[in-house]
């Protein structure tokens, strides 16, 4: 188990570590287009810090330039990586295999979001009920009065991201079969992951809470100084950078993942099969 993590993250910083003008090339168009339509639509940076609550028909220009981005990232990425195929310095390639693989990964994404949205809602009321009623009865100190909403907003975070993980990474296997040619449905995905699905959440889950983290405090400094301002278009920039990087790493684990699990998958076949 734990060999498997190793190995996966191993493999995962090597490739990523060693291809750095690769991953501006994959990133650079994209997050220029994405941040260009940010500052387009005018929407106040505080609307992203909760978008399923504060959703707007703005917000879907975006999220679909967005996905279309991350995928059309994680296809250029991993042919770029396993096939050695050419990226130009302005990547904004679409083609049958993008739009295939942006048809499943937004419902995959989707469905994720959906559902660690509304797990992670029930368990914040629940743990705001506890520690406010904690607090109401004198169990607590000034201090925790004084962080008790950030403190719930965190716990939202934490478990929003670990749900969130646990539906996506298993079913997204699919990215790097696809991106490079070959059949994999969703439920053969989530069946495939089975091998690797601890040392997938372990790696993806600091990832994603990381990048989480690092987003709501440059959109609060954003909202803060104001979105039209030098540091703030500078901070929107750094936003969808990081959005647009940590997805390559993502998707790089999801390759390490999958070759990893598809090896053992014909190792195992071919020990099933009887002595001739």
């Amino acid at each position: 188990m734990f060999a498997t993590t190793r190995q996966i993250l191993t493999e995962t910083l090597r490739v990523v570590s060693s291809n750095p003008i690769l991953v501006v090339k994959v990133c650079g168009a994209w997050t220029v287009l994405s941040a260009m339509i940010f500052l387009i639509t005018g929407i106040e940076p505080d609307d992203y810090l909760d978008i399923a609550s504060s959703f707007q028909l703005l917000h879907i220009p975006l999220m679909i330039i967005l996905m279309i981005g991350l995928t059309s990232g994680a296809v250029t990425w991993i042919r770029a990586i396993q096939l050695n195929e050419d990226v130009f310095w302005v990547n904004l390639n679409l083609n049958s295999r993008y739009v295939r693989l942006f048809i499943i990964y937004s419902f995959v994404t989707l469905i994720s979001f959906g559902s660690a949205f509304t797990i992670s809602r029930f368990y914040f009321h629940f743990f705001s009920i506890f520690y406010y009623g904690y607090l109401l009865k004198g169990g607590g100190s000034l201090v925790l009065f004084l962080i008790a909403d950030n403190l719930c907003y965190s716990f939202y975070v934490f478990i929003f991201v670990c749900f969130f993980v646990l539906f996506h990474a298993p079913s997204s296997l699919v990215v790097p079969a696809i991106s490079l040619g070959r059949n994999l449905t969703i439920s053969q995905s989530v069946k495939l992951s089975q091998g690797a699905r601890f040392s997938i959440f372990v790696l993806t889950a600091p990832l994603f809470l990381s990048m989480k983290i690092a987003i709501l405090f440059s959109l609060r400094f954003i909202a803060v100084i104001g979105l039209y301002s030098p540091l703030g278009i500078l901070f929107l920039f750094l936003v969808f950078a990081i959005l647009h990087v940590g997805s390559v790493v993502y998707v790089t684990l999801l390759t390490r993942a999958y070759f990893l699990l598809r090896e053992r998958q014909a190792n195992a076949a071919q020990q099933a099969q009887p002595p001739v």
